[in-house]
């Protein structure tokens, strides 16, 4: 049932879109789909990551915020184009036993069980595999396919109350109690003015080794360019999750703000 309901919600999403105008087929902005930075172009914003172009077919980006309590890289390698697909991969890495260790403690900031039979939080190297292929679909309509597979390397078990069951949260914390998760997803990116864009995004995550294992997201909003460096987003992100407790459903509005530069 999960699944049919996320898969109606996102036929229903792609096809809402693409009655709408898109963002021209090009590099700037191209977060998220499979296309690379050009080199020395950076982008970031806030709750996103930053972003360099290393070369023309070879980006970084890591979140340099949490790099003191969660060290994380990603890698994205442009593959070229293949029968009007733009196609890249892309490998993250994240190391998120700190973090996790530091919110292991009882009182204010704690979100993790303290109790002595718990134990202590093993180390983790997470990483994250996915191919991503961009299209347009038309002049000013741009699609972007993307499925990957998540594994988590620890040096000993978690136990079960090692989790942070609040949303967004609870799901990317499964992979590193059950060992591997799988993730697909698709975005269309549509122009609806000169400076104006409306974007929408759809997630399903699968961890097929435990009761809870699915979850939806779906991000939209528009997407305003205030000039060639500067964009500010306004949206919403409607989640549906299994949790350990039964599945629930939340709708959060999201604001950010992005700029971009040269190096």
């Amino acid at each position: 049932m999960p699944t049919r309901l996320a898969t109606t919600l996102l036929i229903a999403l792609l096809a809402g879109c693409g009655l709408l105008g898109a963002q021209n087929h090009d590099r700037q902005w191209s977060g998220g789909t499979g296309l690379t930075l050009p080199k020395g172009r950076f982008e970031n914003g806030l709750f996103r990551p930053l972003r360099y172009g290393r070369s023309d077919r070879l980006e970084w980006a890591t979140y340099r915020a949490l790099n003191l309590v969660l060290p994380n890289l990603r890698f994205k390698l442009s593959h070229g184009n293949y029968r009007r697909w733009d196609v890249a991969s892309r490998i993250g890495l994240s190391y998120p036993t700190l973090l996790l260790r530091i919110l292991q403690r009882p009182g204010i900031g704690g979100f993790i069980s303290p109790e002595a039979d718990v134990g202590e939080i093993p180390h983790i190297l997470a990483v994250r595999v996915e191919l991503l292929g961009t299209r347009s679909l038309m002049p000013l309509i741009r699609f972007t396919a993307k499925g990957g597979l998540g594994v988590a390397f620890k040096s000993g078990k978690m136990d079960e109350r090692t989790t942070i069951d609040l949303p967004l949260i609870y799901p990317g914390m499964v992979l590193f109690l059950r060992g591997y998760q799988i993730n697909l997803g698709g975005t269309l990116h549509g122009e609806i003015g000169p400076r104006l864009a409306l974007q929408a995004k759809a997630d399903l995550v699968l961890t097929p080794s435990t009761d809870a294992s699915f979850a939806f997201h779906h991000r939209g909003g528009l997407v305003w360019r205030l000039n060639e460096r500067l964009r500010l987003r306004l949206g919403y992100i409607l989640m549906y999750a299994e949790y350990p407790f039964g599945p629930q459903w939340h709708l959060l509005p999201t604001i950010g703000l992005e700029w971009a530069g040269k190096r």
